[in-house]
């Protein structure tokens, strides 16, 4: 795993999964120089990042969000952990999730949308089946993503956990108590799949590339 951009960047509201103890701001995220998606910092090892390329949390279409599994304390390796070469990151107990369990996204603006959780898959890096994670899709879902599998010779994650969620309907007398909300930034256009599987390299957070604009390279550098 390897550093992502730097802190500094203005949040875009938070996450809170209860059945893992995650409650986390957001962090705007985007594309790096060679075209593969960013990761928060290791000094934002807590937050997530979600990728502002995509659906904004709550709207149409998957919104990606992002974060470590384990951060480096600047002591030791990731294959001694008596050492404490590493510690938890915000996505530590992310493969723990099971259907149904929920997901709570609030945007800067204050809306906020509950996610019930789908599926819970792990992919070998080389394999990972970008199309099928960032396709199209009709209502709110979210694709939450963090390293996995287990720790190779190189000292780096050989998978990845992808949690799948979708937003919970509210009707009736629950839609009208929540009442307006401010409005949200307008939410940027679907992601597209890139034309190619996208495995990064893992010199950072393992993971795909999210689906890359038109004449944009698929490699990552996660």
């Amino acid at each position: 795993m390897g550093d992502g951009p730097p802190s500094g960047r203005a949040l875009e509201g938070r996450i809170r999964i209860a059945a893992i103890g995650v409650d986390a701001a957001l962090l705007p995220v985007g594309l790096d120089r060679q075209g593969a998606l960013e990761v928060p910092s290791f000094g934002d090892a807590m937050k997530v990042g979600w990728y502002t390329r995509g659906p904004r949390p709550g709207a149409r279409g998957p919104a990606v969000l992002v974060g470590h599994r384990d951060a480096p304390t600047g002591r030791g390796d990731r294959h001694d952990r008596a050492d404490n070469g590493y510690r938890d990151a915000v996505f530590a107990h992310l493969d723990r999730l099971r259907p149904g369990d929920r997901i709570e996204t609030t945007t800067a603006a204050g809306r906020r949308t509950t996610f019930n959780v789908t599926a819970v898959d792990t992919y070998r890096t080389a394999d990972f089946p970008t199309a099928t994670v960032y396709a199209p899709a009709v209502g709110a879902q979210l694709r939450l993503l963090t390293c996995g599998g287990r720790i190779g010779r190189d000292g780096h994650w050989d998978s990845n956990v992808v949690v799948s969620a979708a937003r919970v309907a509210v009707v009736g007398s629950a839609a009208r108590r929540r009442g307006p909300a401010r409005p949200d930034p307008p939410t940027p256009h679907p992601t597209a799949s890139p034309s190619r599987s996208a495995a990064p390299r893992q010199d950072r957070l393992s993971g795909p590339t999210p689906a890359i604009p038109r004449g944009r390279s698929a490699r990552s550098s996660w």
